[in-house]
């Protein structure tokens, strides 16, 4: 699955009354990073549910796992904070 890119949370706050919080977030660190080291940083959806997402992100240096972590986001009314469905373009493939 892929999010759609480029949707700022004011936007979604004024468009949709929307806000996108995290829930929960699992990170484990396996290696540091150093100051100048040139990172890659991947995140991909890994399941969408009515009112959440789950996204995996992972920070690689040279093919080697750094840091990976695993985060739940949710989807709350943003005048009221309670949770509401996702908007279905919000998760839609962009392709």
């Amino acid at each position: 699955m892929a999010a759609r890119p480029g949707v700022g949370q004011q936007a979604l706050r004024e468009s949709e009354d929307l806000v996108l919080v995290i829930r929960d977030m699992n990170i484990d660190f396996h290696k540091p990073a150093k100051l100048d080291d040139e990172l890659r940083v991947s995140a991909v959806m890994t399941e969408r549910r009515k009112a959440s997402l789950l996204i995996e992100q992972e920070i690689t240096r040279g093919g080697q796992a750094l840091v990976r972590a695993t985060v739940r986001v949710a989807c709350l009314t943003a005048s009221s904070f309670k949770p509401r469905p996702l908007p279905e373009w919000l998760a839609a493939d962009p392709s």
